[in-house]
């Protein structure tokens, strides 16, 4: 019986191993570019990917939301964490009214950029190299480098030494 549970459970790591391979693959083929090492979690939503360029050693991890479609770069050493969100197109207010048009400005991530779990990244932002984006910000205008940045807005919380 014992046998049988570890054949389970080397089956599961096996399946798990397989399916991070045939991830890596997709994306990379889906994706405008992308540099060595690139890892994508399980569920995840990508919209616009032939519009994503991306630096080496790129991690998503599991249901992570990109709309890509006004353009993601992303530079090198970036992971975007569980559940976190970026959006590179927001809908057109005009005269007070919103319209139904999708408006797209580019989103640019800096090298060695940490978007923590359930961050939202909103459309025209660029983030520095050396930047930390707490779990549950929302960042809605540029961030400098060198920084850990929280709260909604995103404001910067401590210095980060590098």
């Amino acid at each position: 019986m014992r046998f049988f549970f570890k054949f389970l459970q080397r089956l599961q790591q096996e399946k798990c191993r397989l399916g991070n391979r045939w991830r890596r693959l997709y994306y990379r083929g889906i994706f405008g570019s992308c540099g060595r090492k690139l890892r994508v979690g399980r569920d995840v939503i990508v919209t616009g990917a032939h519009c994503i360029h991306a630096g080496k050693n790129f991690k998503i991890k599991d249901k992570v939301i990109i709309r890509a479609l006004g353009g993601l770069t992303v530079g090198d050493d970036v992971t975007i964490s569980s559940l976190a969100s970026i959006l590179t197109t927001t809908l057109m207010i005009e005269d007070g009214k919103l319209l139904d048009k999708h408006v797209g400005a580019p989103v640019k991530l800096g090298n060695n950029v940490w978007i923590c779990a359930g961050a939202i990244v909103l459309s025209g932002v660029t983030i520095g190299d050396n930047t930390i984006v707490a779990a549950g910000a929302v960042v809605t205008k540029d961030l400098e480098g060198g920084w850990v940045y929280a709260g909604i807005p995103a404001k910067p919380v401590k210095k980060l030494n590098y």
